[in-house]
């Protein structure tokens, strides 16, 4: 069974709170990603920016240059620790509708990051998210938590 430490990105994009939208738009597109956790001044997690927080914003402000990540991002991050079945990763994207899910080492301790394209990575290197897990089965069954 894999576990995320097995399966996650280690070299994490941040963003600083402080820095503005357009900045970490940038940032984000640089680093060919659509998502990043965020980081205070003195480097805790404190919560995630993604591209669709992003365009929210956009909406709403005509001088993106003023608005600033903490305005943009969302403050819950889920996140798991690198010991944890990586199917736990798994099931809280599907639960709760994200892309990405951050693994700490410790509270607010950046480790690293998985996001939907390193679970398809690992699945297409015929890696295991089951040990016979029942919630494996459940989630892959027709009108389970993936439908």
């Amino acid at each position: 069974m894999l576990r995320v430490r097995d399966i996650m990105t280690r070299r994490v994009t941040t963003l600083r709170c402080d820095a503005t939208i357009d900045s970490a738009a940038w940032s984000l597109s640089a680093a060919h990603v659509s998502g990043a956790p965020v980081r205070d001044a003195h480097g805790n997690l404190v919560g995630i920016l993604s591209k669709s927080d992003l365009a929210d914003m956009l909406r709403h402000f005509q001088v993106p240059e003023t608005v600033r990540v903490s305005e943009a991002m969302t403050p819950a991050v889920w996140a798991v620790c690198p010991d944890d079945p990586a199917m736990r990763a798994v099931d809280l994207m599907l639960e709760k509708g994200i892309h990405r899910v951050v693994v700490v080492s410790r509270p607010g301790t950046i480790a690293g990051i998985v996001t939907a394209t390193d679970v398809l990575r690992a699945l297409s290197r015929g890696g295991s998210f089951s040990d016979d897990d029942p919630a494996v089965e459940n989630a892959a069954a027709p009108g389970g938590p993936s439908q």
